[in-house]
């Protein structure tokens, strides 16, 4: 009778009953490392956020204000000065007297507090100890600001691409890693197209706003880039963002202007969104660069590199 009842229990459910004391703490134990890594994640973010406020808060200097164009100082008039006993008292009239007392010519004289200032050179809206940043981390090759949005970070390079995947500027292990430079471009941005790479986290940081830039409104709010180096500072004007392969003539060096123009005259027309700009007139880009959430493509955004100062 028992082997009959047995036998009336589907094979799942024998097996549960023989294997619960085993799968119940697989489960329980699967579970709670499930929960740890997400607290973990989240943690992570956390840590990365303060690092970069405390390198912020450490290296970023207020805004230098550009020099005032002062008017010169102009003599105060006397109204009261003392005439010397023996000058000659000139006689009333209208035109202006020379000293020997003969009537001169009246000359227009240029009123000085009215002279035009010369035009400042531009600054860039912040300024970075790097002196500091340097004695932190030697791979320090710049920082990067775009004006309202969460991009204010410093840029580090390294003999690859792959350290500063999973690691901040000082070094530590992070998830969120840090904006780095291409290990192929000059620091000095001599490169026909000098390439900075950054994740797009989900919490916003890093790269994450380059996604943005698919809508037009964000594109025109936002097309303002400072890049600071210890060399000197630039302001990059973006006129594109557009969706590309990993793999596609978008990371490569450009060192040949017709190249470089031949490939802008491409991918221009394969952007979600773009300013008006003509190939033939550049010889220099700028490109940031972070992953989509679909498999194989990236997300980059392609500006026009200028000095300041």
């Amino acid at each position: 009778m028992s082997n009959k009842k047995e036998n009336a229990v589907p094979g799942v459910i024998r097996v549960y009953r023989k294997l619960r004391f085993v799968l119940i703490p697989v489960v329980i134990l699967v579970m709670g490392f499930s929960a740890y890594q997400v607290i973990r994640f989240f943690a992570e973010y956390g840590e990365g956020d303060e690092a970069y406020r405390s390198v912020d808060e450490q290296f970023v200097i207020t805004a230098p204000e550009a020099p005032s164009a002062a008017l010169p100082d102009l003599p105060e008039k006397s109204t009261d000065a003392p005439k010397p006993a023996d000058a000659p008292v000139a006689a009333e009239t209208d035109e202006p007297q020379d000293p020997e007392g003969q009537t001169a010519e009246a000359t227009e004289q240029p009123n000085s507090a009215e002279a035009i200032p010369t035009a400042q050179p531009e600054h860039a809206p912040i300024a970075v100890d790097f002196d500091g940043l340097l004695a932190l981390n030697g791979d320090c090759v710049g920082w990067i600001y775009i004006p309202g949005t969460k991009v204010n970070y410093p840029v580090m390079q390294s003999e690859n691409n792959s350290k500063y995947l999973d690691r901040l500027p000082d070094g530590s292990r992070n998830k969120a890693g840090s904006i780095f430079m291409d290990f192929r471009n000059d620091p000095d941005l001599t490169d026909g197209n000098t390439i900075l790479y950054g994740h797009n986290m989900r919490n916003g940081s890093m790269f994450a706003t380059l996604g943005k830039y698919e809508k037009r409104a964000f594109f025109n709010e936002h097309r303002t880039v400072y890049y600071l180096t210890p060399n000197g500072d630039y302001k990059i004007t973006v006129f594109a963002s557009i969706t590309v392969s990993p793999l596609g003539d978008s990371y490569e060096m450009f060192d040949d202007t017709d190249s470089l123009r031949t490939y802008l005259k491409q991918v221009i027309k394969k952007a979600h969104v773009s300013a008006s700009v003509e190939p033939d007139r550049v010889s220099q880009i700028f490109t940031l660069s972070t992953c989509t959430e679909k498999r194989g493509t990236r997300i980059i955004l392609l500006g026009i590199p200028e000095k300041l100062g």
